[in-house]
């Protein structure tokens, strides 16, 4: 039997990628998307995680028990967009021949030590030769506080389309970030084809994206920007991106009254480096503004996709160098001092120490422990000393400290005495 089949070429633009070999073919492709979890899950890509457990998909906050509709949306958007390409998504695991599995679920904690990723795929596939490479997509903090089930979709689709692309041989359109995962992460995409329309010679009108999904603290090292017009007179449009409404965050010019009098302009710009430093999670905005009368059109479709650097996580706990309480014996009312060093190294700061204390029998499971003063610090090194007064009455105390660090959630170390 003579197997169809289909030209790299064929499968859709996706922001902030390239094919690699647009000449290579792909046959028929299956992909699996895999909401029900899974265990012991092994990713063999640049670095090699065994032991993954992958929890099935759940949908945050005000979304909850919309999961079904939700993973229908993805599916039916990704059969869509992949229309014609030879590449079609199944919710239901085949029971025969090759296919690749999307992981859709959880969080990236297990690779937090080479960053913070939205998706991850196991290799960029040059032609397409391996039909079982696999990829996960990291959602339990995509679009934390969206209300709108198909515009949560719309996000998993933008990431998971992303990791797709990966597999089927499409690199990134330029350098994003460093490490050994930086080539098949995911950046974060999203599009807006809601027709704005633009006033004949008249003011600016705008096309909003919102971004939401890069990790908490991402501040933006370049973004790709892709817009279409539909208009009469391409030469009467100036066309901008900026991260505010205002502006005041900067400008970057798509379009400058170019082309003359022909129709429907459309633009691509890679690695724009204006925001670089600003927060990736905002609302984007794209300006278009009609300068000329006679012709009119309006704004069909534009993208962003945000290339982005997160501080690295700090799993480190400080360290309690020392820890001395004096004197040993004290009458009731009267005063003692517990004297500490501390210190981090893992890059957040110190954030407090605490004092506490315990008629029982000290240990660390005693259930008596109480905090009694706490001391904020900075830096990354501290030395000091309580100086709370004796408890109120006669008996054997133990006493100790813990020191907390700056990272979320806080790493801490106890000494007790």
């Amino acid at each position: 039997m003579l197997e169809g089949r289909v030209l790299l070429s064929a499968l859709p633009q996706l922001p902030g990628m390239v094919l690699v070999d647009p000449q290579a073919d792909i046959g028929q492709q299956t992909i699996y998307l895999d909401f029900d979890g899974a265990k012991d899950v092994t990713y063999n890509g640049p670095v090699t995680v065994s032991g993954l457990d992958v929890p099935a998909f759940k949908a945050p906050g005000g979304l909850l028990g919309q999961e079904l509709t939700i993973e229908q949306t993805v599916a039916g958007e990704l059969n869509s967009l992949f229309a014609g390409s030879g590449v079609s998504f199944v919710m239901e695991r085949p029971t025969e021949g090759e296919y690749s599995t999307i992981y859709i679920g959880g969080d990236d904690s297990a690779f937090r030590q080479w960053g913070r990723f939205d998706g991850l795929a196991e290799k960029v596939d040059l032609g397409n030769r391996d039909h079982a490479d696999n990829a996960i997509v990291f959602t339990e903090n995509m679009g934390l506080g969206q209300t709108d089930a198909i515009g949560y979709a719309g996000l998993i689709v933008a990431t998971t389309s992303h990791e797709i692309g990966h597999l089927l041989g499409f690199a990134h359109s330029r350098s994003e970030g460093s490490g050994p995962l930086a080539a098949v992460a995911a950046s974060v995409s999203q599009s807006n084809t809601t027709n704005v329309t633009v006033p004949d010679n008249g003011g600016f009108v705008s096309s909003s994206i919102m971004i939401s999904s890069a990790p908490a603290g991402a501040t933006v090292t370049g973004i790709d920007v892709y817009f279409k017009a539909i208009h009469t007179y391409s030469g009467d449009l100036n066309v901008d991106v900026k991260a505010d409404s205002q502006g005041t965050l900067g400008n970057y010019d798509l379009w400058t009254k170019e082309g003359g009098s022909a129709d429907n302009p459309t633009r691509t710009r890679t690695g724009i480096t204006t925001f670089n430093g600003l927060s990736a999670n905002r609302t984007w905005y794209l300006y278009a503004r009609d300068e000329s009368a006679g012709d009119t059109g309006y704004i069909d479709e534009w993208s962003i996709t945000v290339y982005y650097t997160a501080a690295a996580v700090d799993t480190t706990n400080p360290s309690i160098s020392s820890f001395s309480v004096t004197p040993g014996t004290q009458p009731v009312g009267g005063s003692f001092t517990a004297s500490y060093s501390v210190s981090d190294s893992g890059g957040s700061g110190l954030q407090k120490v605490v004092l506490r204390r315990t008629s029982g029998n000290g240990s660390t499971t005693d259930p008596g422990w109480q905090d009694i003063q706490t001391i904020s610090l900075t830096g990354n090194s501290a030395s000091g000393s309580f100086s709370p007064n004796t408890p109120p009455s006669a008996g054997t105390y133990w006493y100790g400290m813990a020191v907390y660090d700056n990272a979320n959630p806080k790493n801490n170390s106890r000494d007790e005495r």
